[in-house]
């Protein structure tokens, strides 16, 4: 490796090559400086008058004023605004200024042909007389006719039906209501048989018979706490319910019956 002797430079190196590129680079610039004094530069030609414009040449320099530019920037674009707006709204005469395109006006559609209008007839009032009202058929209660015989049976039944309408009451025997046994109770009490005022007194009275048996004036029962009177026709006479009152309706039904005449 070289030595170095401190304080020195580099003349001080024991070693030569770094030496001869020092001189090498030293010669390099010498040759350089020699060739750039033997050739120098051609200088920088003017441009003739001929080529600047007369009008260029002849103008003053004028200084750029941004302010300014941005001003009529400003009021190009509020113009143009303008004009569009103006068009938009169908006014052709204030966008003259900024265009000479010609505007044609909207064209109006015809107009619907209006109808005429025709009066309402008078309406005219019949002079026929109105046609009666029909009368609603009103449920016929039907009535038993007594036997010519004058039989205790007849007597029975017509007490019977002559109660039918009147109201069920619980407990009553008339002569403005009635409860089932109660009715059956007051139509025997005509022809001289007294009864009790219950159901289950009746039906131990007189003789059982069956339902192909019954006869005009028979007591029924259409269940064990329920009694009637035989009419004909697989018909009865009862009190039936606070809501139906004393009415005629079927046999509906059969528990027994007794015959107590």
């Amino acid at each position: 490796m070289p030595r170095v002797v401190p304080g020195g430079d580099i003349s001080t190196l024991h070693h030569g090559p770094l030496r001869q590129c020092v001189a090498l680079a030293t010669v390099a610039f010498v040759v350089l400086s020699m060739a750039a004094l033997a050739n120098p530069a051609p200088a920088v030609k003017s441009i003739p008058d001929t080529y600047i414009p007369a009008a260029v040449a002849a103008a003053p320099a004028v200084a750029y004023d941004e302010a300014a530019e941005i001003r009529a920037m400003k009021q190009r674009m509020v113009s143009d605004r303008a004009d569009r707006a103006a068009r938009s709204v169908g006014r052709p005469e204030a966008s003259a200024a900024s265009s000479t395109l010609p505007v044609t006006p909207p064209v109006a559609a015809p107009a619907p042909p209006k109808r005429r209008a025709v009066a309402p007839k008078p309406r005219q009032r019949s002079t026929a007389p109105p046609a009666p009202r029909r009368a609603r058929a009103r449920p016929v209660t039907p009535v038993y006719v007594a036997q010519a015989d004058g039989s205790r049976a007849a007597v029975v039944v017509a007490f019977a039906l002559a109660q039918v309408g009147k109201p069920y009451v619980w407990a009553a025997a008339g002569p403005g209501a009635f409860d089932c046994s109660g009715l059956v109770m007051a139509a025997y009490a005509r022809v001289g048989i007294g009864l009790p005022h219950q159901t289950g007194g009746i039906v131990g009275r007189g003789r059982q018979i069956g339902r192909g048996e019954l006869q005009l004036g028979d007591v029924v029962f259409p269940a064990s706490g329920h009694v009637g009177i035989y009419i004909g026709g697989g018909r009865m006479v009862h009190a039936s319910t606070p809501r139906g009152g004393i009415k005629v309706s079927s046999v509906y039904a059969f528990y027994t019956a007794r015959r107590l005449l």
